[in-house]
């Protein structure tokens, strides 16, 4: 159980890839599993902030290992939101995720957010992933 993100999900991994995708496979055939779909199209019904920010934390956490064209999008564009709290989920999407696709968009938060909270966090994950060596300096 995820308690920042509020969810329980599993993490798969091996360094085949193959087998790695047969036991997800096995996986979601087993449980009611999200994909990224799913959990992409949960975030487009959410209009109120608290919803929207829930959505987004359970999209990064949910996210697949490469990145998505429309997962991307929809973080990013959500890093824009009005609100600070669904600007703050679109941080941690992005660090749940690790994908070097949200660099600009964390660069961005991290030196013009108008909200201290949100431009700290986008700074810290910044440097966090870069020096996991997800983000190129």
């Amino acid at each position: 159980m995820d308690e920042f993100a509020d969810v329980c999900y599993m993490v798969v991994a091996n360094a085949d890839s193959d087998e790695a995708e047969e036991t997800l496979s096995h996986i979601a055939g087993s449980l009611a599993a999200w994909t990224s779909e799913d959990l992409l199209n949960d975030c487009y019904v959410h209009v109120y902030p608290a919803g929207w920010a829930k959505s987004l934390l359970r999209l990064g956490a949910g996210a697949p290992l490469r990145a998505e064209d429309s997962v991307v999008s929809h973080v990013v564009f959500s890093s824009e939101h009005e609100d600070a709290s669904v600007r703050s989920a679109a941080v941690w999407a992005m660090v749940y995720t690790a994908w070097p696709e949200f660099k600009e968009a964390m660069v961005r938060l991290a030196r013009t957010d108008p909200d201290p909270q949100v431009a700290r966090e986008a700074q810290l994950a910044l440097e966090q992933l870069t020096e996991s060596g997800v983000i190129e300096p």
